[in-house]
C-alpha cells in the first residue's frame, strides 16, 4: 500500500484476512494500528520505492519469514471483528454521562 494519506486502511485488514501480508508506507497514522513492522506486515519508511521494492523482494525470497507474517497478520484481524469493534463501543457509550 502505497497511499499518501488514508483514515483507515481497511484493505490491509483484508490482506491479512486472506493471509497477504501488506508491505505499507508508513504514512498514515493507522497504518502503525493496523501492521506492526516485522512482526504481521513490513512498513516502509514513507515514498521510499527502492526499500519499498527491497522489502516486497525480501519477502519473496524469504518464505519463512514471509509465512511467519501471514500467520501473525491472520491473528491480528480478530481485534479488528465486528464483536470486538461492537464491544469497545459499547464501552464507551456505557461510560457516557447523561
Amino acid at each position: 500500500m502505497t497511499s499518501v494519506y488514508e483514515g483507515f486502511g481497511n484493505v490491509l485488514v483484508e490482506a491479512q484476512s486472506f493471509s497477504c501480508v501488506p508491505v505499507v508506507f508508513n504514512s498514515y497514522a493507522a497504518a502503525q494500528d493496523i501492521v506492526v513492522h516485522n512482526e504481521n506486515g513490513i512498513l516502509v519508511t514513507p515514498f521510499t520505492i527502492d526499500k519499498y521494492v527491497e522489502e516486497t523482494k525480501g519477502l519473496m525470497i524469504n518464505k519463512g519469514m514471509l509465512n511467519k507474517l501471514a500467520i501473525n497478520g491472520y491473528e491480528n484481524i480478530t481485534k479488528f471483528s465486528f464483536e470486538e469493534s461492537y464491544r469497545k463501543w459499547y464501552h464507551v457509550f456505557k461510560n457516557i454521562d447523561d
